[in-house]
């Protein structure tokens, strides 16, 4: 028995030790303090090494047991401790409906990346396993999502809850890099357009996942063309395509950092060691992609999504008005 005991007390210390430190409110403003006073290429590069900071691998296995962490829906939602998929509303209980195969919606869920593998590399370790864009989606959406861009369908061919598949429409922005008021064409074809509510999610996950995997992967190939162009200065846009800076951005002020962002970038923290920076403060895509653009940052204006007066789903994370 003593042996038994010693051998649980082995595994509850090992365990310990790989699990990462979630980092405190308060410290947060400390943890970005090589932002301050940058602009241009020097901000990019900030954010690019904060984006690594404490960054473990974790296996593609190692996903199913993050979303434990990660994605599941909070204590005292009608949902609560199912899966949160952001494909779809069907409710997945953890570990048992792990796809496999499937037949319908709700069948199951497994791992999308949001950023199609094909574009990047067919890897299933480095960004290939990244939770910042790996996330738990319905099966059968996933399958007609494929490896299609995001976008914004204009008529659709397949529609599941608030997902859509169809035809691209043109995307407008106003007040960035791209003009005070620019219009892109979109996607030639078809397009996978997610519920309203995570757009500003995907917007952020491909920002923090790009910043962060600059220097190991283009991310280009088929229609990762419309998103990136792997140029990751000033002159090229930080690595974004007009169409991606359109689409993305226009998806990050309609939709502003919620609470589940922020619990969830806590928790990828926990597991995979790493934060997003544009969910901890989000106004810094303004001053790569946005308004900002060529300003240097002062990062008292900033609003971090960690603080007492952030609102989740309304501050875009300026302080100044």
């Amino acid at each position: 028995m003593k042996k038994l005991n010693l051998f649980f007390s082995l595994l509850f210390v090992a365990a310990a030790l790989c699990a990462a430190t979630v980092t405190e409110p308060a410290e947060l403003p400390d943890y970005y303090a090589a932002v301050a006073g940058q602009k241009n290429d020097n901000l990019f590069n900030a954010i690019h090494t904060i984006a690594n900071n404490g960054f473990k691998q974790l296996s593609y296995n190692g996903l199913w047991t993050a979303y434990e962490e990660t994605d599941l829906y909070p204590a005292g939602h009608a949902n609560a401790g199912k899966i949160w998929d952001m494909y779809s509303k069907c409710s997945f209980t953890y570990s048992t409906n792990q796809c496999g195969t499937y037949s319908a919606e709700c069948s199951c869920y497994n791992r999308e990346h949001s950023i199609p593998k094909s574009w990047f590399c067919s890897c299933t370790t480095g960004m290939g396993a990244d939770l910042f864009h790996l996330v738990p989606t319905d099966g059968k959406v996933n399958g007609k999502r494929g490896n299609y861009a995001f976008g914004e369908v204009a008529s659709a061919t397949y529609t599941y809850d608030n997902s859509k598949l169809g035809s691209a429409k043109n995307v407008t922005i106003t007040n960035t890099v791209l003009g005070s008021s620019f219009t892109t064409s979109s996607v030639p074809g078809t397009v996978f357009e997610p519920d309203d509510e995570y757009k500003g999610d995907f917007a952020r996950g491909y920002f923090g996942t790009m910043i962060k995997w600059t220097t190991v992967y283009t991310m280009s190939s088929g229609d990762g063309a419309w998103f990136f162009n792997n140029t990751y200065t000033e002159a090229g846009h930080f690595g974004l395509a007009d169409y991606g800076i359109a689409l993305l951005m226009k998806w990050h002020r309609q939709d502003p950092v919620s609470q589940k962002e922020i619990d969830r970038n806590n928790g990828i923290q926990a597991t995979q060691g790493n934060r997003n920076p544009f969910i901890d403060y989000p106004y810094l895509a303004e001053y790569l992609w946005g308004e900002k653009a060529g300003e240097t940052v002062l990062l008292e204006e900033l609003l971090g999504s960690f603080d007492a007066e952030f609102i989740p789903g309304v501050s875009n994370g300026h302080r100044v008005a």
